[in-house]
């Protein structure tokens, strides 16, 4: 699995995981998640099937990065306006 959270992230896999959240947050407000697939989500990201699979397992583990992604995102926002 491309994003693992026994290594330590570096800056291209957070801002590939920020471009993947981004394409799914914008692709779900469009429709919904029932029937959704890893080919709509690759077309919506204009990237192949390989390219999913390198760096997820399936659609739960895409969901599960991205859930994680967008509330350390909001935690590190919290974080920053107590500094």
């Amino acid at each position: 699995m491309y994003f693992t959270t026994t290594r330590r992230k570096t800056r291209k896999d957070r801002i590939h995981i920020q471009f993947f959240a981004q394409t799914l947050k914008k692709d779900l407000s469009q429709g919904t998640v029932y029937k959704y697939s890893v080919q709509r989500f690759c077309e919506a990201a204009n990237i192949c099937r390989g390219t999913f699979y390198r760096n997820f397992k399936n659609l739960n583990d895409l969901f599960s990065q991205v859930l994680q992604f967008e509330i350390n995102s909001c935690f590190n926002e919290t974080v920053k306006s107590f500094v």
